[in-house]
């Protein structure tokens, strides 16, 4: 029996309408760069500091790097209760929120504001990812995944849908998740820090994570647990799938028709998990 996929329900925020995703994505991103920065200053007095004992810095190092620790703990601190306070994504943040397949975002059924719960959920897909796998010096842009989010909503209206009918079958749910993944992969989700050389990044980490998150929205109904456990084990899955066939998802992005070819391969891994 296929299995009903219910609409999260999110706590409402007086602030969510006030603040446009531009200006959060302005505010975050000065808080991701400056946290980095704090921490390579911690990093920097260190090593200063045990280089050479018989230098001013050396005599007062340890002082000194316990006062810089203090200091970054502090502001860190700071920092992370100012966001569960001020932010309406915490239930997001603290994976209370248990995934679903990115295609019920655009079904019949969402009619309330489909595309800021698909962009708010999607956002924090990818934040968990990059945290899962130890990756700091990439920002993502939440207005990015909105404008993503509205393109597909948009090529899914009434109109052009009934038109897509006449001359096609409609989509089938893989093949809809295939083209959110293609959406999001356009929509350069994924930014390097400032103090991040371009060598060093990783060229298809964008497509990769773009599929990870919409495939662990359809793994995670699958795995039993807690609602923190089932986001995790999802995403950490997605990650070990994606990376072991990347082979076979590349050669589907550069075929004739990318959307048919990434929902076939998304059906095999299903099949197969």
């Amino acid at each position: 029996m296929p299995r009903k996929f219910l609409r999260p329900k999110v706590p409402s925020s007086l602030s969510d309408g006030d603040i446009g995703l531009a200006m959060k994505d302005g505010l975050r991103e000065i808080r991701f760069n400056l946290k980095r920065g704090a921490h390579k200053l911690v990093e920097g007095v260190q090593t200063a500091s045990h280089r050479d004992d018989s230098t001013t810095l050396g005599r007062f190092g340890e002082p000194l790097g316990l006062a810089v620790r203090t200091t970054a703990q502090l502001l860190r601190s700071a920092d992370h209760a100012a966001v569960d306070l001020l932010s309406s994504d915490g239930h997001y943040r603290a994976m209370d929120i248990p995934l679903c397949p990115s295609a019920t975002y655009f079904s019949a059924e969402h009619t309330i504001d489909p595309i800021r719960l698909f962009t708010r959920d999607h956002h924090w897909r990818y934040r968990h990812l990059l945290s899962l796998r130890g990756t700091n010096d990439l920002f993502v842009y939440e207005q990015r995944i909105e404008r993503a989010g509205q393109q597909l909503r948009s090529a899914a209206s009434p109109g052009k849908a009934q038109a897509e009918h006449l001359l096609h079958a409609p989509p089938s749910p893989h093949q809809l998740s295939a083209r959110i993944v293609l959406a999001l992969q356009a929509a350069d989700v994924l930014t390097p820090a400032i103090d991040t050389a371009e060598a060093t990044e990783e060229p298809s980490l964008n497509d990769h994570a773009a599929l990870c998150v919409v495939l662990a929205g359809e793994l995670a109904p699958l795995i039993p647990g807690p609602v923190r456990q089932q986001t995790e084990m999802a995403l950490r899955l997605a990650d070990e799938v994606c990376s072991a066939h990347q082979a076979v998802w590349t050669q589907a992005l550069g075929s004739s028709t990318p959307d048919t070819a990434l929902a076939a391969w998304i059906a095999f891994a299903l099949r197969y998990i």
